[in-house]
């Protein structure tokens, strides 16, 4: 499940790689920390932070993914 976090002074959605499963289905919880987190670049995910959609605000990150949804699945 992407959330929205505050990193490097800007908020981005993320989610851990381990929410996916191959099949596409939901798999472990947003508390393990081993999964290693992806970044929304706003046209998919990335593993690096450097290519991640930066927001402004949390709300307007939180909007982002309240609109596109869709496209984060």
């Amino acid at each position: 499940m992407a959330r929205v976090e505050k990193l490097g002074g800007n908020w981005v959605i993320v989610r851990n790689e381990s929410d996916k499963a191959p099949d596409g289905s939901s798999t472990a919880s947003s508390s393990d920390d081993s999964a290693s987190r992806v970044f929304w670049t706003g046209d998919g995910w990335a593993a690096q932070y450097g290519l991640a959609q930066p927001f402004l605000t949390e709300d307007d990150a939180e909007n982002h993914v309240a609109e596109h949804r869709h496209e984060m699945d």
